[in-house]
């Protein structure tokens, strides 16, 4: 038999693959001195060392945030304060109120006086002249002569008297063109100022004694003094003499373009309505504050359409107009209605509303009896008013300066003629009132 020789190979076993008797506890279980891997100082694994850095860069990481949470929580606190005290700097008040009214309806018949006594209604006149100008299209051919006109100024310097000159009175230029006065005048005499003797003067106005453009003269041009032939050959000849106030101009002599009669009467009804507004618009801007004046209680006059200048193609046309109308104080007005027609008032004072419906009415309107040269005037008022109770704005803020909103209407209830109060502060959050009375608006609310 043959021998047969075969390798025996060893399996190795794991530790983990042997087998522990049963009753055995493994030593590790239980710390033996021996046994046991005594602490000592060596390094991390890798693992622990990145766990360990994990835990650190998390906990800086923490401690980061709550620093830059800590600096926003605080810079916000800054801003909202910032804010506060720019807001409360800035802080304004509109108080609204609602003052006592009464309504009225009138139909009374009135009288007024210029100068009044106690107890009586008034009235003023106001009178306004104004003059329009326009440039027109000229279309007619007309033979024209015109006389230069003008202003002077007259100066007696011949003694302490007066001096009467009669119109038509006539004056000579320097180039020997004579000029008449239009109206007699009285120059006065010489006067005493600061010791020295000096001219009375008197301006008069002009018109050239033949028609044409030679009579036309420039204030600019400094042509030397008018003398008066009727003094030649007496001492008043050299000490009573003119000089031009204004220029003398309109001197024309010919064939000139002329606007056509039917355009005159176009352009005269425009001119008139265009005075009408403007000085309306001059009466309702200048009269007196808390005066009225009434549609029906003004007067009319016009003057006549003139022809200043022309050219080739067109004419400068001109209209005066002047306003005559009563004022009345809107404040007597309405003490007079409410003492006559509201119970318990006692003669405090008031204010009023005219309603759109008012209607004014003169006794004799006739305009050729100048009713506003008259000393006492009868007239009518129909229509629908409201008396108004005045409130002090001034105090109201006075009162109200730095008051919280609890305190505002009880504050309110002091003033007897206001039945209504609303405020609005801003900014919405504060509290109260600002203490600068600049600071707060006071608005009148008279819709009821």
């Amino acid at each position: 038999m043959r021998n047969q020789i075969e390798d025996i190979i060893l399996k190795k076993k794991s530790i983990r693959q042997v087998p522990i008797p049963k009753g055995r506890k493994f030593f590790n279980s239980v710390e033996h001195p021996l046994l046991t891997r005594p602490k000592t100082n060596l390094p991390e694994t890798r693992e622990e060392s990145a766990v360990e850095t994990r835990r650190s860069e998390s906990k800086s990481k923490k401690v980061s945030t709550l620093k830059r949470t800590g600096l926003w929580l605080g810079l916000i606190v800054v801003l909202l304060f910032v804010f506060a005290v720019i807001f409360s700097f800035f802080a304004t008040a509109v108080v609204t109120v609602t003052p006592k009214m009464t309504d009225l309806v009138l139909e009374d018949n009135l009288v007024a006086y210029k100068s009044p006594t106690e107890g009586e209604l008034g009235f003023e006149i106001v009178t306004i002249k104004k003059t329009v100008s326009r440039e027109v299209e000229a279309t007619e051919a007309k033979k024209v002569d015109l006389k230069a006109s003008g202003k002077i100024t007259i100066y007696n310097n011949y003694n302490t008297l007066s001096q009467r000159l009669i119109k038509n009175t006539r004056f000579e230029s320097v180039s020997g063109k004579i000029y008449r006065i239009t109206d007699s005048v009285t120059v006065p005499g010489q006067k005493k100022v600061d010791g020295k003797l000096i001219p009375g003067s008197v301006t008069a106005s002009v018109l050239a004694d033949n028609v044409g453009e030679a009579f036309n003269l420039k204030l600019a041009d400094l042509q030397g003094d008018f003398t008066i032939p009727g003094f030649k050959g007496s001492p008043r000849y050299n000490t009573f003499y003119a000089r031009l106030a204004t220029d003398i101009t309109g001197g024309f002599s010919g064939l000139t373009k002329q606007i056509s009669a039917d355009t005159q009467k176009t352009v005269e009804a425009e001119l008139k309505e265009e005075l009408k507004k403007v000085i309306l618009n001059e009466v309702s801007v200048s009269k007196p504050e808390n005066f009225s004046f009434f549609e029906n209680g003004y007067f009319w006059d016009f003057g006549t359409l003139q022809l200043s200048s022309t050219s080739a193609k067109t004419a400068t046309v001109s209209l005066e107009g002047s306003f005559n109308g009563f004022l009345f104080s809107t404040q007597k007005l309405a003490q007079y209605f409410a003492k006559n027609k509201i119970s318990g008032y006692q003669d405090e004072a008031v204010d009023l509303i005219w309603g759109d419906d008012i209607v004014f009415t003169l006794a004799n309107p006739n305009k050729e009896t100048a009713p506003w040269l008259k000393d006492k005037i009868t007239f009518g008022l129909k229509g629908k008013v409201t008396i108004v109770w005045p409130i002090d704005t001034e105090q109201i803020k006075n009162s109200l300066s730095g008051a919280s909103r609890s305190d505002i209407y009880a504050k309110m209830t002091a003033y007897s003629d206001i039945v209504k109060t609303t405020v609005e502060i801003s900014p919405f959050w504060r509290l109260s009132l600002p203490a600068d009375t600049s600071k707060i608006v006071v608005e009148k609310d008279l819709n009821k």
